[in-house]
């Protein structure tokens, strides 16, 4: 393992990490709903208008769900040190709002990045870092202020040399 320093800031607390990362798939989400609503205008019957407004809220409320939960699960975890050496590996990482570190030998560590379609149904990729100690998924640091998909390969390509 070679040596490699990093150190973020952490951009915000997780609640408004968490606001500002449900922005736009919120938006959007609203903006289909009041476009699937719009529709209604098309259908003859008054049944139908009600099915489709009716099943347009069930599907409105879901995807809200949805996109919490997702966008929640980029939030929790947020890298703000790494250090790698020969020696040992140090990491300072919050769980939501809770400052962790995290210590070891290098052999007990693993870092992986990995990809993923983008959660606002664009076909972009989206990157992230899993950090393993002793085998188990500690941390997963999704692409934010600070971190990039460059700065995964320098970690994972440090952690392996």
């Amino acid at each position: 393992m070679s040596d490699y320093e990093i150190n973020v800031p952490i951009p915000a607390p997780y609640r408004p990490r968490l606001r500002a990362n449900l922005r736009t798939p919120l938006i959007m989400t609203g903006v289909f709903a009041i476009v699937a609503i719009g529709f209604t205008t098309l259908m003859k019957t008054v049944f139908l208008r009600f099915f489709v407004v009716l099943l347009d809220a069930i599907i409105f409320v879901l995807a809200i769900i949805l996109q919490i939960q997702w966008a929640s699960k980029e939030e929790i975890y947020f890298i703000t040190h790494l250090k790698l050496s020969p020696e040992k590996v140090e990491i300072s990482y919050t769980e939501k709002d809770d400052l962790h570190n995290l210590e070891g030998k290098p052999d007990e560590f693993r870092f992986k990045k990995k990809e993923i379609m983008g959660r606002t149904g664009s076909s972009y990729q989206q990157s992230y870092l899993e950090v393993f100690h002793q085998g188990k998924l500690i941390i997963r640091q999704y692409i934010d202020e600070g971190w990039s998909d460059l700065k995964f390969i320098e970690i994972v390509h440090a952690s392996q040399n």
